[in-house]
C-alpha cells in the first residue's frame, strides 16, 4: 500500500504537491476507510446542531411566552403559544394542562381543539416502554381524541387545513378501512 501511494503522489505535479501535504485530508482520499469516518463524523455533527440549536430556539420562545403569560395570564391566544412550543419540545402532557385551561376561558377557539387534537395525537406515539404501561395507555385510545377535537377545530373554522393534514394522520395511524377512507376524504378536503 506505502509502494502505491508513493506512486499515487508522485504523479501529482509539484506545485500541487506542496499543497496537498498541507492539508489533513489528504490522506482520506488514499484509505477508504478514513474518508468514510470522515464523513461519518462530519455527518453526525451537521446532523446534531441543528437539532440542538431548534431545541434552544424553541426553549427561548417558551420562555418569552410565559415571560408574557404573567402579565395576562388569562388570555387564550398565550396559552395556545405555550402550549403550542411544549409540543415542539415534546411535552404533550404539560401542553393538554395549557389547553384545558385555554378551553375553559374560550369555548369556540378552533386553535385550542387544533393543538389539543395536536397534543393528543403526539400521545399517540409510543416509544420504548415496558409492556404494561403500553397497554394501558392502548386503552386510553388518544388517537379518537385527537380526531373528536380536529372535527371540533374544522366545525370552528371550515378551513383550518392543518386540522384536516392532522385529522387524516389520526385516522391513518387508527388504522382499518374506514379510517383510511376517512383520512383520504380528509385530505382531498385541503386539496379542493
Amino acid at each position: 500500500m506505502i509502494s502505491g501511494m508513493k506512486i499515487f503522489f508522485l504523479r501529482i505535479p509539484a506545485h500541487t504537491r506542496t499543497s496537498l501535504l498541507l492539508r489533513p485530508f489528504f490522506f482520506a482520499f488514499v484509505n477508504p476507510a478514513v474518508l468514510l469516518l470522515f464523513f461519518f463524523l462530519v455527518w453526525a455533527d451537521l446532523w446534531a446542531q441543528p437539532k440542538q440549536q431548534k431545541e434552544h430556539a424553541l426553549t427561548d420562545s417558551l420562555r418569552a411566552w410565559q415571560h408574557r403569560l404573567s402579565s395576562d395570564p388569562r388570555n387564550p391566544r398565550i396559552l395556545n403559544r405555550v402550549a403550542l412550543f411544549l409540543l415542539e419540545l415534546g411535552k404533550p402532557d404539560s401542553a393538554l394542562t395549557w389547553l384545558q385551561l385555554s378551553k375553559k376561558l374560550n369555548e369556540n377557539d378552533p386553535e385550542t381543539y387544533y393543538l389539543m387534537g395536536r397534543a393528543y395525537h403526539q400521545k399517540g406515539k409510543f416509544g420504548i416502554i415496558p409492556i404494561e404501561k403500553l397497554l394501558a395507555l392502548l386503552k386510553q385510545d388518544f388517537q379518537s381524541k385527537a380526531i373528536r377535537n380536529f372535527e371540533k377545530a374544522i366545525s370552528l373554522k371550515p378551513d383550518y387545513w392543518e386540522a384536516y393534514y392532522y385529522k387524516g394522520k389520526a385516522h391513518l395511524k387508527k388504522g382499518g378501512e374506514v379510517h383510511f377512507q376517512a383520512a383520504v376524504e380528509a385530505y382531498r378536503t385541503i386539496l379542493a
